[in-house]
């Protein structure tokens, strides 16, 4: 059934019980004309179709316009890249109007049907949108009881540069869950992988409400993690594309875990970064997540990356006073696209303050010798300061052996890049000598500011580290606050 073919017949399926019209499933409606009308003369129907989920119109769907009478008066369009349509040449009378898009055929909802009355000449507006969120999630996920809040996330995957559904590939939706066991309170990392359909289209049922990280894989290519927000109860749409073969190549350089190395292309991005009053911010740090591409904003706010793989993106911008804040950005070979960074929240703030003490040079001495040893990274606080780091990750980020990845609560993840086949993942970290527990390299910012450090020392392998300060298979990391280590 082709989809002119399903809109007239859900449209006069609606209007045969009044008027006893057979369904029109043998007959062929008008093509949609390329001008958007059809007919001249007459009355108009204009309006607009909505993503009642994404909240944006619609382009590309097939809007059909049938005579309560019969099929004799059809009349269809397509929506242009605002979601517009107009139906010219209209002749009077009682009309059913729905539209077809891939989504609900995809999915398997009813394309939506309203009826409008058309008499004389002028034009008739009509709105047309996707049903709601809570039909969508009714439809596709069950109903777990008034206990229940999970929300769901659907979309699209396609190839950055032709735009074409990607049928077969992968969406997986990553998050941190809080678990008590007998290890105690912890934070376990879950992941829910799903396919999409022939036409690209996936649904994930069951997701926990909040911030979590999704990405579309297809074989080796893959978008990056961007944030999604799941509401309470509802459902969110994330459409996710994918860089062709040629589109992305991984940093030959760089270190890999699990086949996800950093990578670089031919796609740019430029965009302002403004604060919640709307005006431009200079001197936010702006990074592509799982690229080497950094920038800061001017005194305008504006911001320019080169060198990125196509794909779906995550952009990050961070500035001292401001929460971080995440854009996905869709991005294709050899194109600049546009972003906008809003900083909308605030935070404080303290005054600078002075503290005195006394050097200590022996545990200065120990730090050197350490480093003249020649095993290990190790960074000074000139090596910081020349750094600039807004928090503790982003000293890590160029280190050779770590890998920083967004751990879908809005924090980052140390990990090692030797780790692969390891029971571990992360180094073991110390902080002026004592331990920290498994959960300090999942979110490592909420712990140290980076202005608090006096030195950093950096073990890819247990052997390397000194015997003082064992480690678990994955290396480990030495942060010193204060330069007096034993």
């Amino acid at each position: 059934m082709t989809p002119l073919r399903s809109i007239a017949s859900a449209c006069l399926l609606l209007a045969a019980g009044a008027a006893g019209a057979r369904p029109l499933r043998a007959q062929q409606p008008a093509t949609p004309p390329d001008d958007g009308s059809a007919g001249a003369g007459g009355a108009a129907v204009a309006g607009i179709v909505y993503d009642s989920i994404g909240a944006h119109p619609i382009a590309g769907a097939i809007v059909q316009l049938v005579h309560q009478g019969g099929p004799a008066n059809a009349y269809a369009a397509r929506t242009d890249s605002t979601g517009a349509f107009r139906i010219a040449g209209v002749t009077p009378g009682r009309y059913v109007i729905g539209f077809q898009h891939p989504l609900l055929d995809s999915l398997g909802i009813e394309p939506p049907v309203r009826g409008v009355d058309v008499a004389g000449a002028g034009t008739v507006e009509v709105e047309l949108a996707t049903p709601s969120s809570a039909t969508f999630r009714a439809h596709l996920c069950p109903i777990g009881g008034p206990a229940d809040s999970s929300g769901a996330m659907l979309g699209r995957v396609g190839d950055a540069d032709s735009g074409d559904p990607l049928g077969g590939a992968t969406v997986v939706a990553i998050w941190l869950e809080i678990v008590i066991d007998g290890h105690g309170l912890h934070q376990d990392r879950r992941e829910v992988p799903v396919k999409t359909s022939d036409a690209g289209w996936y649904a994930i049922c069951g997701l926990p409400p909040g911030d979590l990280m999704a990405r579309a894989e297809m074989g080796p290519r893959a978008s990056g993690f961007v944030p999604v927000t799941i509401p309470v109860r509802g459902i969110v749409r994330r459409d996710l594309t994918v860089a062709p073969d040629s589109g992305a190549v991984a940093v030959a350089d760089t270190a890999t875990r699990g086949g996800e190395p950093l990578f670089r292309g031919t796609a740019r991005v430029t965009g302002v970064v403004r604060d919640d009053r709307g005006n431009p911010l200079p001197d936010a740090a702006v990074v592509v997540l799982g690229t080497r591409a950094s920038a800061v904003s001017d005194h305008d706010g504006r911001f320019r990356l080169a060198d990125l793989p196509a794909g779906t993106q995550t952009l990050e911008a961070r500035k001292l006073g401001f929460m971080p804040q995440r854009v996905a950005v869709n991005l294709a070979s050899d194109q600049t696209t546009n972003a906008s960074v809003v900083f909308e929240t605030r935070v404080s703030t303290l005054q600078p303050v002075t503290v005195y003490g006394k050097a200590s040079h022996g545990g200065l001495a120990s730090f050197l010798a350490r480093r003249q040893r020649g095993l290990g990274t190790f960074l000074t606080r000139a090596d910081i300061d020349r750094r600039n780091p807004i928090d503790m990750s982003d000293l890590f980020r160029m280190v050779p052996g770590l890998i920083v990845r967004p751990n879908g609560a809005s924090g980052y993840t140390i990990e090692s890049a030797r780790s692969v086949g390891m029971s571990c993942s992360s180094p073991t970290v110390y902080v002026d000598g004592l331990k920290m527990d498994s959960d300090f390299t999942r979110d490592l910012d909420s712990y140290v500011p980076p202005q608090d450090v006096a030195g950093i020392e950096v073990y890819q392998s247990d052997g390397e580290a000194p015997p003082q300060y064992p480690g678990g298979g994955c290396g480990v990391i030495l942060i010193w606050t204060g330069l007096t280590p034993p």
